[in-house]
């Protein structure tokens, strides 16, 4: 009887452990009734490697869902279709953005979700069965892309450096420095020299400048001067049309007077009497008495 009752708790125990552990792994998968969920697509043709089903969706770096089904799609182009679940509530928005990130250096990835601006309508199908959210590439992804060209600019910076640093130039380099230190040398040694010589040059320019000072105040006064000049010129040449002014009128008069004797003169010689007697008489015309 006492083996009997022995079993019976030993069954009781195992089921309750049994039935324990999958409670506890039906809340662990999120399958809970208390907790609904709203269903999302996102496509994208970024590679998904190390993304699998039960992936971790997070929104700002918070768990709101999981991975639900990853498939290719060929209906208009190849590419990726990951169907995800998020907590109800969760603010998905027109705005939000799906990215892929790393989880530590595992090589899995998971799906973090950006934006959803409070200003916009929650994000809803357009016709599909699911509604979906835009993918952006993330900063791996970008990476990856860029690569090749990352490489390739490598390869030509090698190229390049062992062209510089090739034999002969290495050897120019050293010539090169060798000519700069023959110069500062030869600097060094005619060091006073060079200084004295360079004092004389200050000193030569200060006194070309200091004449050269003097000569424009002699170009000012001879300026000031010659203005001077052309004022007095200006003045005698209003002088001078004056005195040509009032010849002229001179010249007009005695023009009159030489008129007035030429006439004269051509009376006197048709009748000369005329000077003394003043009896002449004018010859008449045809006609006349």
């Amino acid at each position: 009887m006492e083996n009997r009752a022995s079993y019976f708790f030993v069954g009781v125990f195992v089921f309750g452990v049994f039935f324990a552990s999958l409670g506890f792994l039906l809340w662990l998968g999120g399958w809970s009734k208390d907790e609904s969920f709203d269903y999302y697509e996102i496509h994208t043709q970024e590679s998904v490697a190390g993304l699998g089903p039960k992936a971790p969706v997070r929104l700002l770096g918070v768990e709101v869902g999981s991975v639900e089904d990853i498939s290719i799609d060929t209906k208009d182009e190849l590419e990726v279709r990951i169907r995800i679940k998020v907590k109800k509530d969760t603010p998905i928005r027109e705005d939000t953005f799906a990215t892929l990130e790393l989880q530590g250096i595992t090589g899995l990835k998971f799906i973090q979700l950006q934006g959803g601006s409070g200003e916009l309508e929650p994000l809803e199908s357009d016709g599909r069965a699911y509604p979906v959210i835009q993918f952006r590439e993330g900063f791996l992804a970008s990476i990856d892309k860029q690569s090749e060209r990352i490489f390739s600019l490598i390869e030509t910076a090698d190229a390049k450096s062992k062209v510089i640093l090739s034999d002969e130039n290495l050897r120019n380099f050293g010539l090169l420095l060798e000519n700069l230190a023959q110069l500062s040398q030869n600097l060094n040694a005619h060091s006073k020299d060079l200084s004295k010589n360079l004092n004389e040059a200050s000193k030569n320019i200060a006194l070309a400048a200091k004449n050269l000072q003097g000569t424009l105040r002699s170009i000012d006064e001879s300026s000031l001067a010659f203005r001077e000049l052309m004022q007095g010129v200006s003045k005698k040449l209003e002088a001078y049309e004056a005195l040509r002014e009032g010849a002229l009128e001179n010249l007009e008069l005695l023009r009159g007077l030489l008129l007035e004797g030429n006439k004269a003169l051509k009376d006197l010689r048709k009748s000369p009497s005329d000077l003394i007697f003043k009896e002449g008489k004018p010859q008449l015309g045809p006609g006349e008495e």
